[in-house]
């Protein structure tokens, strides 16, 4: 059975009741493949500054679901970017959800 997949826009996915699992998801894609579209450099480049097969750059922007944490930060270092992560409590129309 094929699975059905969404395109999420990641600053609603709280409002549009998406798990927190969806929200990683879409929040880690969209992060991963903009970075590596900024740096535009091939996935063969990127392979290679990540140190990893050219299948396995595929494997992380097209289909895993759960990254870690550390493939996150190498793709994007290896995209020449500069990681932050900061969070905040949830808000619907200027309430907060939670607390």
């Amino acid at each position: 059975m094929k699975r059905k997949t969404r395109k999420v826009d990641p600053q609603v996915c709280s409002v549009v009741g998406l798990s927190a699992d969806e929200q990683a998801t879409a929040m880690g894609r969209t992060i991963m493949k903009a970075a590596f579209e900024r740096a535009g450099i091939s996935r063969t480049e990127l392979a290679k500054r990540m140190e990893v097969t050219p299948g396995r750059v595929t494997q992380i922007l097209d289909y895993d679901r759960n990254w870690e944490l550390k493939t996150i930060v190498r793709l994007l270092f290896a995209c020449g970017q500069v990681v932050d992560f900061c969070w905040r409590e949830p808000e619907v129309k200027g309430k907060k959800v939670m607390g």
